[in-house]
């Protein structure tokens, strides 16, 4: 029972630190100054001498209490702000006591209010009810109790209510302001991870762009370095043209780009039609294909530009095939780019030369990389008997990219009947 009551006494959550619920200390002093003043004005007896000097004592006792309380600040310990209310509460009691019809009641209203705002919920009714037993205690001694209420004394321990109210709606705003600001910090966060979000994807839809462009444009101005030297000027001055139109379709693409990247949404068929008639093949297109949204819209061009690419760079003149297929039933979509053997290429452009490894490389790895940001894969390798190609492919090069979508019907998808062919 002990602990019990040391427990209640000394709560283990101290009020807000901030001293939530009171007012200014320009309202306090305000406050603190007409209070005295109707004291001076109403108190009696007071005086230099006997019962007169015991009231100028008690007035001058509450000042002091009233000037410490006002420049102790909130954030000073509980124990010490206790202290301070408990010596107040006695002081205003003391006072009201020796003259219930003076204005000196207006101090213990002050001490029981401030214990609200100040003082944890159970310190604060120790201090009411101080207030009001000091207050109802002299009022019991006084000699003419009968002429005086019992109302103000009770009536001043009951405004820690009003206190503990104020405190209470402070804490309240003050949790409310806090959760504003970090609903805010956390908003500000979420854009600027949108903002560094698009702008690494702008950033690889301009290094794709600029390495499918320009590395085509290298390796035409590299056979036609290597045909001036072996004095085939006609066929080196068609590579430079070649060089040129490449040039002139990476210009071209570069304003596609940043169209697409301005739209919500990209015609994902249309968008490989064109980027493989610039290679002279066309698009194979099997099943129904979805809306993907812009982001993986993107990465499919992108990956199939990049295995073009590869394929024109490591078997010049060899037969591809681009096959987009969507498969209903494992809600997957795939792209396949296959190239011809090498030594196909070879026999249908024996002046173009062939790098030494063929696939892998940063390219590979930079395809892998941008398709497992929408939840891609990327597969690249010898055509097998298991891809299930023509015969005609046998050897070649096969660059796979499955993406999951969602079926048919489903929410978030399109669907657009397409041609099915089967190469």
């Amino acid at each position: 029972m002990t602990e019990q009551l040391k427990r209640w006494v000394r709560p283990q959550m101290p009020p807000s630190p901030t001293g939530a619920g009171e007012p200014t200390l320009a309202v306090q002093g305000v406050l603190a100054v007409a209070t005295l003043a109707l004291s001076l004005a109403t108190v009696t007896p007071l005086g230099i001498t006997g019962a007169g000097l015991w009231g100028a004592l008690l007035l001058a006792g509450n000042v002091v209490v009233s000037v410490v309380r006002m420049r102790t600040p909130a954030q000073a310990g509980e124990r010490r702000q206790f202290a301070i209310a408990l010596v107040g509460a006695v002081a205003a009691g003391l006072l009201y006591a020796h003259d219930p019809a003076s204005w000196g009641v207006a101090y213990a209203y002050v001490v029981a209010i401030s214990a609200g705002s100040r003082l944890a919920t159970p310190r604060a009714i120790v201090v009411a009810a101080l207030v009001s037993a000091v207050g109802v205690l002299g009022l019991v001694l006084h000699p003419n109790m009968a002429d005086f209420p019992l109302w103000p004394p009770l009536t001043a321990g009951a405004c820690v209510a009003f206190g503990i109210a104020r405190r209470s709606r402070a804490q309240a705003l003050e949790t409310m302001g806090r959760l504003v600001e970090q609903t805010q910090r956390a908003a500000e966060s979420d854009a600027h991870a949108a903002t560094l979000a698009e702008r690494a994807r702008v950033a690889r839809e301009i290094h794709d762009l600029l390495a499918h462009s320009l590395s085509g444009v290298n390796l035409q101005l590299e056979l036609a370095d290597a045909l001036f030297d072996k004095g085939r000027a006609a066929e080196a001055r068609d590579r430079v043209r070649s060089a040129r139109s490449l040039v002139v379709e990476g210009l071209v693409e570069a304003r596609r780009a940043v169209g697409a990247l301005r739209e919500d949404t990209i015609d994902l068929v249309p968008a490989l039609e064109h980027l493989v008639a610039g290679h002279g093949e066309r698009l194979h297109v099997v099943g129904v294909v979805p809306d993907l949204g812009t982001e993986r819209a993107q990465t499919v061009i992108r990956v199939a530009q990049e295995a073009l690419t590869n394929a024109r760079r490591h078997a010049p003149g060899a037969p591809l095939l681009v096959r987009l297929e969507s498969d209903t039933l494992s809600s997957q979509l795939r792209l396949m780019v296959v190239n011809a053997a090498p030594d196909r290429a070879a026999e249908a452009a024996p002046d173009s030369a062939r790098p030494a490894s063929v696939g892998g490389g940063m390219g590979l790895l930079g395809m892998r990389e941008r398709a497992a940001l929408v939840g891609a894969t990327v597969t690249a390798g010898p055509v097998t008997i298991d891809d299930a190609l023509d015969p005609r492919w046998a050897g070649g090069w096969l660059v796979r990219l499955t993406l999951v979508v969602a079926k048919p019907g489903a929410p978030g998808s399109s669907d657009r009947p397409e041609a099915k062919e089967m190469p």
